[in-house]
């Protein structure tokens, strides 16, 4: 309440900071309680702030500037979902790995759907691309195209991170669980690449790479899509198939015709 009281009561002392930064003209800077932004305000309008009618003008350039730093703490999240549960010294299996790497991708797609609206909104109210250039000179070129032609990077595991899974399961006098798990990361990023930032949903991945075990004498062949998985590995959940083509939302999106009629067979016989 007394935030609110000193925000809008009339005569604020707020109200006549800017007015005094707008009647001589000059952009705000801290003054006290007042922390000044560097923003040039209209005498006219700070006026109209006394009747309740101040207008506020939109300044995107200034908003995109904050959004791209939200933008880089949610990346540094989207990272923390597979780093930070992963790598505290406990034991992890192949699968562990597996699902922290998608769910980890999902959050870094999200965070970059969200900015390249951002930036396309940024266009729609007018900001020209040489106002845009500085927002995106704050993260990597390849990330700025990836932005800006709505394509998704997915994360690549460091030989640094791949070291400490080695270094964590010696001490526990276990093998390496990403030696197992790597093969099926590759396969990931392959098909995760695929993925746009203008897809509606995050697809569903799971149901391609948890595949369940299986006696050796019934091993198929597994189709170029999903050449690198081992299918003794990782416990599939159940299905949730089209009535009409048998496959699953993400056989249906990601899989070639070919792989498309192997998972076809697969599926029902898994059903049945």
């Amino acid at each position: 309440m007394n935030h609110l009281v000193r925000a809008q009561a009339p005569f604020s002392l707020q109200q006549m900071i800017r007015l005094g930064f707008a009647a001589q003209g000059k952009p705000s800077k801290t003054v006290g309680p007042y922390t000044g932004s560097g923003q040039t305000y209209e005498l006219t309008d700070e006026a109209l702030g006394f009747t309740g009618y101040r207008p506020v003008p939109i300044d995107p350039v200034r908003s995109l500037d904050f959004m791209m730093s939200s933008y880089q703490r949610d990346i540094r999240n989207a990272r923390r979902e597979f780093n930070a549960k992963l790598l505290r010294g406990e034991e992890v299996s192949p699968q562990n790995i597996i699902d922290r790497y998608i769910i980890a991708n999902k959050a870094k797609w999200e965070s970059m759907k969200k900015m390249s609206l951002d930036l396309t909104a940024g266009q729609i109210l007018g900001v020209t691309e040489d106002q845009i250039e500085p927002v995106l000179g704050r993260i990597s070129r390849k990330d700025a195209g990836a932005l800006q032609e709505d394509e998704f990077i997915p994360f690549t595991i460091s030989d640094n991170i791949k070291k400490v899974f080695e270094e964590n399961a010696a001490k526990l006098g276990l093998p390496n669980p990403y030696d197992e798990a790597e093969n099926a990361i590759d396969t990931l990023s392959d098909v995760m690449s695929e993925i746009s930032l203008t897809d509606p949903v995050w697809p569903d991945l799971t149901e391609l790479f948890n595949m369940a075990p299986v006696p050796a004498a019934n091993l198929q062949q597994i189709p170029s899509g999903a050449a690198q998985i081992n299918p003794q590995v990782y416990n599939r959940p159940s299905l949730t198939l089209n009535r009409v083509t048998g496959l699953t939302r993400s056989q249906t999106a990601l899989l070639s015709p070919a792989d498309q009629q192997y998972y076809m067979q697969k599926n029902r016989n898994r059903v049945t």
